[in-house]
């Protein structure tokens, strides 16, 4: 088991409370994401959900409920930061987290960050970042009922209560995940003969989560979180595995509240600590892994300083500090870290227009590695991580009630050195990163919003310029290679457009995204680089009466190169996905049953993981106040 407390302090630079954003509040170029509203009604869990948004990119490794990961932009997943009420749950140097591990159902919203991640989170994340927002206690007592069943053999049950104190969240769910799939005996193109159908196994998992939001009469709250999994690997087609069991518990504690409030300056404070404990059990060694137990602690000090002596009422500045240790540990490995941030975050408003600017530096101070069979030497500078945003906000004001425009401009750019070691995966496989160089990211972007009555459109246009990017090329579970792009270009456009009248909406999403291998180094002959190019498109459809409505969902997704060595393109071809549903409402209940992949394609999301075909899903939803 773990231990470990740590203290953290934090203040967001308009409130000492954590609340559900409204739109017109938004920061420049984060976007808000309702979990249980329109588009996002059809997905099944937090992937999904960012699947469908522009830009972002899903990673699966089998059916619901197994390992996925998100890349935003063409970059590493590595490199996207997830947040729990802001609580990192990403290590910032290298670990991709499972976003199979995290559930919904308590969170109100999702904060969305592409090619940044604002200064007030901790560390930084160069692809961007996703904060999941813990629910706005009211004062009504509200009790929410959700469970759900498919045809995998899988299931969930989830219910919460709130009231103006307090708020409660438990889910467990599971599945068996058997299901048929086209096997082509590692001949994709040049010999069907002898392609069979096989039946997968091994990739059943089952899950418990609790979450509990306390508020004191003083205005502070604590949070506190327990996530428990157990499920299976059942590696590639190339190489099953029939044994391999995959365990993790995480523990997530945060408390915030307003310390100290003077006329020339506020600071809130709490505490933090997240801790994680994982096994990979390998009996057999069919992936010559044997037993493996890692654990990480993550502890935190810091202070968030908002001055309020400036004659301008129009400046808001806020300077947020953090001092982090993480421990990283193996049987055979032991691996310390002393991080700190600074950071700078200013906003200036002249009429229409908000000016905005960001600033912050991640200096690792000391670290440490002991290992019988890794050697490393410290480096100085190793781990550190500098990055700068600055652009604009324009929002006419003739435009009100029901009509909208706004347009935005930024420029972020990030530097990045490798620390001793690079995670991977779930942290059990590290990655010595002595031979790395520091990476560079430069990106440019734009983005207009328009609202007029019932339709909304929302368009941006970026270009990210890339030096010694660092990516982990893999052709299965236990090959990783870390390497650097000598030099890499990664530009596209993102549009979604939105229309609801009465008891009907639809959305529309398009995004392009192309990567492109610029350097001089030969060897690499352009192929080490996924999305390349991309083309991506989601649709939404939901009409009906007011008891009853029908449900469309349609995503498509271009040939590409999508797995981290990209060295065979016909493994990659176009992708769709067609789901159809009803939902049924009534008082404040609703019964809702889908058919995803109605057509019953038989595809892979990553190099020899194949997906389900069609899957038969029914769900209860109750909300009481």
């Amino acid at each position: 088991m773990l231990s470990a407390a740590g203290v953290f302090f934090s203040l967001h630079p308009k409130t000492t409370e954590i609340e559900v954003v409204a739109e017109k509040d938004k920061a420049p170029g984060m976007d808000i994401v309702s979990p249980d509203s329109g588009a996002n009604l059809t997905a099944g869990n937090l992937g999904e959900i960012l699947d469908m948004q522009p830009g972002f990119f899903l990673r699966r490794y089998g059916a619901p409920g197994s390992f996925s990961h998100i890349s935003i932009r063409g970059t590493n997943p590595v490199h996207t930061g997830i947040y729990i009420d802001s609580i990192p749950v990403s290590s910032g140097t290298g670990e991709m987290d499972n976003l199979s591990e995290i559930p919904l159902l308590f969170f109100e919203q999702i904060e969305i960050y592409r090619s940044f991640s604002p200064a007030r989170l901790s560390s930084f994340h160069g692809g961007g970042a996703v904060n999941l927002v813990s629910p706005l206690l009211e004062d009504s007592k509200q009790w929410k009922l959700q469970s759900m069943a498919n045809s995998l053999a899988g299931g969930s049950v989830s219910a919460g209560y709130s009231d103006s104190m307090s708020a409660h969240f438990a889910e467990v769910q599971g599945s068996l995940n058997r299901y048929e799939y086209h096997d082509d005996n590692g001949t994709p193109w040049f010999n069907e003969s002898d392609d069979t159908m096989a039946t997968r196994e091994n990739e059943d998992y089952r899950s418990l989560s609790w979450f509990s939001l306390l508020r004191t009469p003083g205005n502070s709250r604590l949070l506190f979180g327990v996530i428990d999994r157990k499920q299976g690997l059942p590696g590639s087609v190339q190489q099953e595995t029939s044994h391999v069991r995959y365990a993790s518990r995480r523990y997530l504690l945060r408390g915030s509240g307003e310390l100290w409030t003077t006329d020339s300056a506020v600071l809130s404070g709490g505490i933090f600590a997240n801790l994680r404990d994982s096994r990979l059990c390998d009996p057999k060694y069919e992936l010559e892994s044997g037993f493996m137990e890692t654990q990480q602690q993550t502890m935190s000090l810091g202070a968030n300083i908002l001055p309020l002596w400036f004659p301008l009422e129009n400046l808001v500045l806020s300077f947020p500090l953090e001092y982090r240790f993480v421990r990283f540990t193996t049987e055979s490995i032991l691996h310390d870290r002393n991080e700190a941030d600074t950071a700078f975050s200013g906003e200036l408003t002249i009429r229409d227009t908000v000016l905005f600017a960001e600033a912050k530096s991640v200096f690792l101070h000391d670290q440490s590695l002991q290992s019988e069979t890794i050697f490393s030497e410290p480096r100085s500078g190793s781990g550190a991580v500098k990055s700068f945003r600055t652009g604009l906000e324009y929002s006419p004001s003739f435009f009100s009630g029901q009509k909208s425009v706004s347009f935005f401009g930024a420029v972020n750019y990030s530097e990045r050195y490798p620390a001793i070691m690079e995670f991977f995966g779930d942290g059990a496989l590290l990655l010595p990163s002595d031979s790395l160089r520091h990476e560079i990211l430069r990106t440019a972007e734009t983005g207009l919003n328009i609202s007029y009555l019932f339709v909304s459109l929302s368009s941006r246009v970026f270009l990210t310029d890339a030096s010694h990017l660092i990516l982990y090329t893999a052709n299965s579970q236990q090959t990783m290679v870390a390497r650097n792009i000598d030099a890499a270009v990664l530009r596209g456009f993102e549009n979604e457009i939105t229309a609801r009248y009465s008891y009907s909406s639809i959305t529309a999403r398009y995004s392009f995204m192309d990567a492109r291998d610029t350097g001089s180094v030969a060897a690499y002959a352009g192929k080490f680089l996924p999305y390349r190019p991309m083309h991506t498109v989601s649709l939404f459809a939901e009409s009906g009466a007011r008891h009853l409505r029908f449900l469309a969902a349609f995503e498509y997704e271009g040939a590409t190169y999508r797995d981290r060595y990209n060295s065979w393109y016909y493994y990659s071809p176009a992708r769709y996905d067609v789901t159809v549903g009803t939902r049924f409402l009534w008082d404040n209940s609703s019964v809702s049953f889908y058919v995803r992949n109605i057509l019953d394609e038989l595809r892979e999301d990553m190099m020899g993981y194949p997906l389900p075909g069609r899957v038969y899903e029914l769900q209860y939803k109750g909300v009481w106040k």
